[in-house]
């Protein structure tokens, strides 16, 4: 087993991910930060001002605005796992 430590600087978080490695599995890690706190629990007027997203392959960090979710997309589509920070 592999113990990952991912530090997201903005947040007092650390994520650890346990990972085989026989697997060598390619994960993301994402965070999505919404423009104004919603009272409702209708999440469909939420509006989203940044998500940040861990990368294992490449070990980075990125950021996509509302106008840059296309550049963003390519990385969920060829992941082996996605884990949401505080999503169900």
């Amino acid at each position: 087993m592999r113990f990952v430590k991912i530090f997201f600087p903005s947040y007092p978080l650390v994520l650890i991910v346990t990972l085989n490695y026989n697997l060598q599995m390619h994960y993301l890690v994402f965070d999505i930060e919404t423009k104004t706190a919603v009272a409702s629990n209708d999440l469909s007027l939420m509006e989203i001002s940044v998500v940040s997203v861990y990368n294992s392959e490449d070990n980075s960090i990125k950021s996509f605005t509302e106008s840059e979710f296309s550049k963003m997309w390519p990385l969920f589509e060829k992941t082996d796992l996605i884990v949401g920070y505080n999503s169900e």
